[in-house]
């Protein structure tokens, strides 16, 4: 079982990975199962909807069934239910026309406000006080201090 955590996919404002690892292993051999989790809080800029997605990759249907059935008991077993609204609103975001040009707009924001804080950093102001650790998605980076 390989597991990725794919919640920052697609935030890369740098020549970095353009697939998700979990691609290349959702068909890598029939005994490998490869399982996605993804919300859309980071990647739809919807901070606080707490809404997430779970992939399974299998060459078994009858695998995936189970997998699907043991996936709802849990969900039953501990949440009971989703968020129903923002669950909603994340769906009606995405089938809607305009969301493609808005996700840009939002993610040009993100890109500038890292590209900006990498200017500001690699400008030599903060002399020998700290440098950064390697940063890429513009949610957050750590100071070495």
């Amino acid at each position: 079982v390989v597991v990725t955590d794919d919640a920052y996919f697609g935030l890369f404002f740098e020549d970095s990975m353009h697939e998700s690892l979990f691609g290349q292993l959702s068909d890598l051999h029939p005994r490998v199962l490869a399982v996605k989790v993804d919300g859309a809080t980071k990647e739809e800029y919807v901070w606080g909807f707490r809404v997430g997605f779970i992939t399974y990759a299998s060459q078994s249907a009858a695998l995936l069934a189970a997998l699907e059935q043991k996936t709802l008991g849990i969900i039953r077993a501990t949440i009971s239910s989703g968020p129903h609204p923002s669950q909603t609103f994340v769906l009606r975001a995405l089938q809607s026309p305009e969301f493609d040009v808005q996700k840009a707009e939002k993610a040009a924001i993100m890109k500038g406000r890292a590209n900006r804080v990498k200017e500001l950093l690699d400008s030599g102001r903060y002399g020998n006080v700290w440098s950064y650790y390697p940063f890429n998605s513009g949610y957050f980076m750590c100071l070495k201090l």
